[in-house]
């Protein structure tokens, strides 16, 4: 009779060393799969964070294009930095030039493509309509992390778009409603490094375009890009 736990004759294995050989295999497995759950959850923030991110760099190089051709005296930022309105040079006359008979620089904005004497054109921070106007942290919140990184689960942010309006009423929204700033302080701290993070600033003749964006995916776990860029206006 042979014992459980010792090799036959024919050079099979033990009890326990199948056992043994079992165990290795189901913790190779297990950490395979564990790598895969990983690889995957980070493909999953990834893929949106990447798409977030080339929204508020086209957001914030649309608004740098709109405005390059304009200056310092036709620019001016709202006190809470959550607008910005201007004018650039037109050709309301159609003679080919910017200038208009006196050789003065022709200042306006297009509406609907249309060069308007006069009009201004502006970028604009409005708030969602709810239930998706504000995302909070904590217990009580719907966002589960300090996004704030400022230890202190108390933040809340209000989301929102970019809107492109004019003088004459023509409205085109940017940002599809992930544009976001404090809640309680418009032009307050976002990312929780003490700095305000207001949407424009104008200081002398640089003005600076600073568009946070968040999108919430998984379990109430948020994605947080920044795109930042600040021009030199002519004098």
């Amino acid at each position: 009779m042979k014992r459980i736990g010792r090799a036959d004759s024919a050079g099979g294995f033990t009890l326990i060393e199948l056992m043994i050989v079992v165990a290795v295999f189901a913790f190779i497995v297990i950490a395979i799969l564990s790598l895969l759950k990983t690889a995957n959850d980070n493909l999953q923030v990834d893929i949106p964070s990447g798409a977030l991110e080339n929204d508020a760099r086209r957001l914030v190089e649309q608004i740098e294009r709109m405005v390059l051709s304009s200056n310092s005296t036709q620019v001016t930022v709202s006190a809470d930095g959550t607008s910005m309105q201007f004018m650039v040079p037109v050709d309301y006359d159609a003679d080919g030039d910017v200038l208009d008979n006196s050789f003065e620089i022709e200042w306006g904005g297009f509406e609907e493509g249309v060069p308007t004497l006069g009009h201004w054109m502006r970028y604009r921070f409005v708030q969602n309509g709810a239930p998706n106007d504000v995302y909070a942290e904590g217990a009580t919140g719907n966002i589960n992390v300090n996004v704030g990184k400022d230890f202190v689960r108390d933040d809340s942010y209000a989301m929102g778009s970019i809107v492109f309006d004019t003088q004459g009423g023509w409205t085109l929204p940017w940002g599809a409603g992930m544009v976001c700033l404090n809640a309680g302080d418009r032009d307050g701290d976002v990312d929780g490094d003490g700095v305000a993070d207001r949407l424009f600033t104008l200081s002398g003749s640089t003005l600076t375009i600073n568009i946070w964006m968040m999108r919430i995916v998984g379990d109430n776990e948020p994605i947080m890009v920044n795109a930042r860029s600040s021009i030199q206006l002519r004098n």
